[in-house]
């Protein structure tokens, strides 16, 4: 299933409809391209919003539990692993290896993700999300990889209402059928960027059977 899972992305980046994790904003298709990106690109947080999706697409989504191939994938688009006393604040779901790519883009803010060998096996983290628009690039991304035998299965699209404003929680259940066996889980989580708090949460982990 990992291997299904990696073929779908791997099969969208060498159609061109995935960019390189160098550039801050998403390739949108048609006329308006040109004008979305000069728009994200005036814009950090729906900037680093997009980048932080992209980045849990083509790492977490194509490697949910290939440790070994998440660490070169890392590595090489310049995250760096983050000691033991910063990592910990990070860690609260278990231990894992912390990465920051400290500045992602020309403007923007900076990605934090974390591995673990086990549980939640991949997160993607940022100071910053516009919540509906970050519900439906995530939805986006994950609808984005269907192909022949892959089911995928939206199992929460929810609004919160932490202080600030209001956030949004989307989850879904990806793998062959029968679904109910096994596959992934991934999900995020997004609230208005407030000081000290985490704004946009992205999971990976296998999901146990129903």
């Amino acid at each position: 299933m990992d291997m299904r899972l990696r073929s779908a992305v791997l099969s969208l980046m060498l159609s061109g409809s995935l960019v390189s994790c160098g550039t801050g904003s998403v390739a949108p298709q048609g006329t308006d391209r040109a004008s979305a990106e000069a728009g994200q690109a005036s814009d950090p947080t729906r900037m680093t919003t997009a980048l932080a999706i992209r980045v849990f697409r083509d790492l977490c989504m194509a490697n949910p539990t290939r440790e070994d191939a998440r660490q070169v994938w890392l590595q090489k688009m310049g995250f760096q692993r983050v000691s033991a006393p910063l990592a910990s604040v990070h860690l609260s779901a278990g231990p894992g290896t912390v990465w920051l790519r400290p500045d992602p883009a020309p403007v923007g803010f900076p990605i934090v993700v974390v591995t673990r060998p086990s549980g939640i096996q991949c997160e993607v983290r940022s100071p910053v999300a516009e919540p509906d628009s970050a519900a439906q690039a995530f939805a986006d991304a994950v609808q984005g990889i269907a192909t022949p035998g892959l089911v995928i299965r939206k199992d929460a699209d929810s609004q919160s209402h932490p202080a600030g404003g209001p956030g949004r929680y989307v989850a879904f259940r990806v793998g062959a059928a029968p679904i109910e066996k096994g596959g992934f889980h991934f999900a995020m989580s997004a609230r208005p960027p407030e000081r000290g708090r985490l704004a946009l949460l992205m999971t990976a982990s296998p999901a146990a059977p129903e």
